[in-house]
């Protein structure tokens, strides 16, 4: 099933992207397997050759990785190259920390609240090759606009958490020098 989170950011565990204030929902999406699993879980593995990345399994718990395909075009805010400059932005923006998110959150919302884009895409923190999007949709849309509109799944959900499911995660980590714990 497709939905949008409705949940406003957490102020620690929130995504980069996420709603601050709830003024929009959102769901990140990548363009291949390995950027969703590295955006989603290496997101705050140490990039420091001195520390191990070790992203432990208990994350993974009920969690799935699902395909989906843009069924109906729709406007999304480019948030790279030349695009951040326009906004007045550099790759801070898409390359920070967790622990800048609240602010690049506030970014997000002018960008979403400002404009009738349904999504912003922007460069992997974990791999300039990929890209990844936040589907956005503003809570006060009229008329209502469900993220199956937009989108359909294309291939059943597969379960991050079986032995299937941890031997993908775990061979995509490698290719971002992390494993699975």
């Amino acid at each position: 099933m497709l939905s949008l989170n409705q949940t406003p950011a957490h102020p620690v565990h929130g995504g980069r992207f996420d709603s601050p204030d709830g003024s929009f929902h959102y769901s990140y999406f990548g363009d291949d397997i390995s950027v969703c699993i590295a955006e989603t879980y290496c997101r705050s593995l140490p990039l420091d050759d001195n520390v191990p990345r070790i992203l432990r399994r208990k994350k993974l718990d009920g969690r799935v990785l699902s395909q989906v395909q843009v069924t109906t075009e729709f406007p999304v805010a480019l948030l790279h190259g030349r695009h951040l400059a326009a906004i007045g932005q550099d790759l801070w923006l898409t390359k920070c920390d967790p622990v800048d998110y609240p602010r690049t959150q506030q970014w997000a919302a002018a960008v979403v609240n400002g404009t009738e884009v349904r999504g912003i895409k922007y460069r992997a923190r974990n791999d300039e090759d990929r890209f990844s999007v936040v589907m956005t949709i503003r809570a006060d849309a009229d008329p209502p606009v469900a993220l199956a509109d937009l989108m359909s799944v294309v291939r059943d959900p597969i379960p991050l958490d079986d032995a299937t499911g941890l031997e993908l995660v775990r061979s995509h980590l490698a290719v971002y020098n992390a494993t699975l714990r």
